[in-house]
């Protein structure tokens, strides 16, 4: 059960290969992160944005919002996910990041619905990208299961088994 929680984080950060053997210790750090201790990834943006670099800020900053919904802090997530967004444009290749982003947060905040309908449209952002697939459809069915509708939440999982089935090693690169 600790790889479905964990799969999802693995794919999710961005540019850090190096780091994915030691992702169960880094998803811990994420949970118990001081402010100060994201504070390379503050700067890593400014420093992006300051030499002209959007995409490369929106995809740090994407990653500190990450941080911040794994820590449950939903202001700082939301607005660092609006930033990055707003940084890479509508183009950009990380969209479905931040609209996942959007429905943890909502899904955090007690929003239900609007979670699912963020979920349901990181599905159709998720063409070529499965962890993004997964990750929405994991988060379907603890929607489903929160509001005890297990038929629903065994559909998600199942579907979510069938997509790591077909693309284990996509998920696994």
């Amino acid at each position: 059960m600790a790889r479905v929680v964990q799969l999802p984080l693995q794919r999710r950060i961005q540019g850090f290969d190096d780091l994915r053997p030691r992702l169960p210790q880094l998803d811990v750090f994420l949970l118990h992160a001081r402010d100060d201790a994201l504070d390379p990834d503050v700067r890593a943006i400014d420093v992006a944005k300051e030499a002209g670099l959007d995409e490369e800020a929106a995809r740090w900053a994407s990653n500190l919002a990450f941080a911040y919904i794994r820590q449950g802090r939903w202001e700082r997530a939301e607005a660092i996910n609006n930033e990055s967004r707003r940084l890479a444009g509508e183009k950009s290749d990380l969209t479905g990041y931040y609209v996942l982003n959007a429905a943890d947060i909502a899904r955090g905040r007690k929003r239900p619905d609007d979670a699912a309908r963020l979920y349901r449209e990181t599905l159709a952002l998720a063409k070529t990208r499965p962890s993004l697939e997964w990750a929405a459809r994991q988060g379907l069915a603890s929607l489903a299961i929160a509001r005890q509708e297990r038929d629903e939440a065994q559909r998600e999982l199942e579907a979510a088994i069938a997509l790591v089935e077909r693309t284990r090693s996509e998920l696994l690169k």
